[in-house]
């Protein structure tokens, strides 16, 4: 009689704890799918930040970022949701989860500028921002909704479905106002072009070309530093330039009246030049 009612005890907890196992193995599942669609998201922002928008090299300006492309590029990596691409099925079941349709849309940001200050704006292009939302179908799998169903208890079909919907790179629900932004224009002189050695007879270097944008004559930058720091105003009319790297030891010669031979950088691997300078000479100041 007692190992009968133990059997009985057994069965029913049983009907409990398989419950409530499925269940828990199955919302982990959607767990998981979601973060993957909220790294699609993400991978998207960020890839966008690694791309140049902007261009000094032969046509200076805007240099034909895409949003969409980028929005492309994260769907195609992540349709498996899988971030490493290995995965090509954009139906993907786990135990008791099914996600597909894994979707990620990138476009330009209406009303998300950056100011650029007065100094800068000569150089630094406002470009905008782009924003990204992705989003997947995510459904229960393979869930016995009538295992547990009693006749006059137990677990109901509505108990056991599961979750159906629809799941965001920001929450859940509609995802069609949920957005990731990123402003585009975080730049630098990067590519072979940009970052290449500009001595005095070079006129079409891209870091020239900021350079002489930013404190040529026409801006006021020069001569506001100049009157700042210094005290005084630079008197020479011409711009002069001179980026030298270690494939020149980091030495420019200047041919000067008082000096056929002045160096005007720095030392070679880490060993300074020696060099000889006028006492309280720097940008226009007497005794140069």
């Amino acid at each position: 009689m007692r190992r009968g009612q133990a059997t009985v005890e057994l069965v029913l907890g049983s009907v409990v704890m398989v419950t409530v196992l499925m269940l828990g193995i199955h919302f982990a599942e959607v767990a998981q799918l979601s973060l993957k669609v909220q790294d699609a998201a993400t991978f998207a922002v960020w890839d966008a930040s690694l791309r140049r928008v902007q261009s000094f090299g032969a046509n200076p300006g805007v240099s034909g970022f895409d949003p969409v492309a980028r929005g492309q590029s994260a769907q195609h990596r992540f349709q498996g949701f899988d971030s490493t691409g290995a995965t090509v099925s954009p139906v993907v079941t786990r135990a008791l989860t099914r996600g597909q349709g894994l979707s990620v849309r990138c476009e330009p940001a209406p009303n998300l500028h950056f100011a650029p200050s007065n100094t800068t704006a000569p150089v630094l292009l406002d470009t905008g921002a782009m924003r990204c939302r992705a989003s997947a179908a995510v459904q229960a799998f393979g869930l016995p909704v009538g295992f547990a169903k009693l006749e006059n208890g137990g677990f109901s079909q509505a108990d056991m479905k599961g979750f159906s919907g629809q799941v965001c790179g920001i929450g859940l629900g509609d995802c069609q106002n949920k957005y990731l932004a990123v402003l585009t224009n975080d730049w630098g002189l990067t590519t072979r072009e940009e970052t290449a050695t500009c001595g005095l007879d070079c006129l079409h270097s891209p870091y020239r070309s900021m350079v002489e944008r930013l404190y040529g004559a026409n801006t006021g930058a020069a001569t506001a530093f100049a009157a700042t720091y210094a005290g005084a105003v630079p008197d020479e009319p011409k711009f002069l330039f001179s980026y030298r790297g270690e494939e020149t030891g980091g030495v420019q010669l200047v041919q000067s009246e008082s000096r056929p031979n002045f160096v005007t950088g720095g030392g070679k691997y880490g060993e300074p030049n020696t060099m000889s300078h006028g006492v309280n000479c720097f940008l226009g100041k007497p005794g140069c």
